[in-house]
């Protein structure tokens, strides 16, 4: 299957393309590759609280220690990546003997003279092939196919002080991360990376991508009994997605959502209707100093929806994107209380000022 989509590549349109890869990595029944890779379980997540990250400090520590102890691999996929500490620091582990691998975007003004250091520095490094409108969004680190993170931000000068929510892997899940990594190098470069199979337990994390992304929303939000709550930058689509939530508001569910004051224009559709359903809004943060890069949705404080994804037409229709579903009450504690947190820092969202009449 995956040398069909390879080859048929250039000759898809943008929404076969899509579709093709969204079966491809779908969690359903229709595909056993998918379901070998991603699996289904609903099982309670093997994963400790530490392992939830949050905003530079915290994801650094975390990225710098886990490159620092990568013994075989580090495959890095970004949307931008120009921080200079941490380029070094990949350099530095080429140059140990480690295997470097980097997927980059290409849009970026920082793409060129970031690929061109990595190249220069004997690090593996390719643009992931994209169509006209399309961005590679995925935001990973996988480690020796044996730890990863997953998280919202970019390792970008300019996103140092975005507020970013982060999770580190261990289990069958970090080698999931690698297997992402690994088709999509061999989309970009027609490479095999040739992943092992894994002895690494089973610890209950789905991965999802693009389309599927939106597809595990869905599911968890339809299942909801009592809460659900939502941070995001942008949230406009589906349509499905806000009848669902403000039907839940309606419905006497609690339903919590905060967006990025910066956004308030592009997300006020849906503000509108939220509200209008009874749902919380608020934008963060109060003072509009920080860009809202942290992509989480907890369930009846049970479930977690995590990655790189904004709920948007681009983020689910033509972007490659990210996401794990956890079932873990610790990981979703842990982001409840920095979800209260930054409830607490946020603003009520008022309507916009109407413009002058002429």
């Amino acid at each position: 299957m995956s040398k069909f989509v390879l080859s048929g590549y250039r000759k898809l349109s943008l929404l076969a393309l899509v579709s093709a890869l969204a079966f491809l990595i779908s969690g359903c029944s229709v595909s056993s590759l998918s379901e070998k890779i991603f699996g289904k379980s609903n099982a309670e997540a093997k994963l400790p609280a530490e392992f939830v990250h949050i905003d530079q400090q915290a994801v650094d520590a975390a990225i710098t220690s886990m490159i620092r102890d990568a013994k075989k691999s580090i495959w890095v996929e970004q949307y931008e990546l120009d921080r200079k500490d941490l380029l070094d620091l990949l350099v530095s582990k080429a140059k140990q003997g480690v295997e470097v691998k980097v997927l980059l975007d290409q849009s970026p003004k920082s793409a060129k003279a970031t690929y061109d250091y990595l190249k220069g520095n004997s690090v593996g490094v390719q643009y992931y092939p994209t169509q006209k409108g399309q961005f590679d969004k995925v935001k990973l680190l996988a480690i020796d196919s044996s730890r990863a993170l997953i998280a919202g931000n970019d390792w970008a000068t300019s996103a140092s002080i975005n507020h970013d929510a982060a999770l580190e892997l261990n289990g069958k899940s970090a080698w999931k991360t690698a297997w992402v990594f690994a088709r999509d190098w061999k989309f970009a470069t027609t490479i095999d990376l040739n992943l092992a199979e894994t002895s690494l337990p089973d610890d209950n994390v789905l991965l999802s991508t693009n389309a599927n992304i939106q597809s595990q929303v869905t599911t968890q939000m339809q299942g909801v009994k009592n809460s659900i709550q939502i941070e995001l930058n942008q949230f406009t689509f589906p349509a499905e997605l806000i009848n669902l939530l403000a039907d839940a508001a309606a419905g006497g569910k609690k339903v919590q959502v905060i967006l990025d004051s910066a956004q308030q224009k592009t997300n006020q559709s849906t503000i509108d209707k939220l509200k209008s359903s009874g749902a919380q809004v608020r934008q963060y943060p109060a003072d509009d100093k920080h860009k809202l890069a942290a992509h989480f949705a907890l369930f009846d404080d049970r479930v977690t929806i995590l990655g790189s994804a904004n709920w948007t037409r681009s983020s689910f229709v033509q972007n490659h994107e990210l996401a794990v579903t956890v079932p873990s009450k610790a990981i979703t504690a842990k982001l409840a209380a920095v979800f209260n947190a930054d409830w607490e820092k946020s603003k009520e969202v008022e309507k916009p000022a109407p413009k002058p009449t002429k």
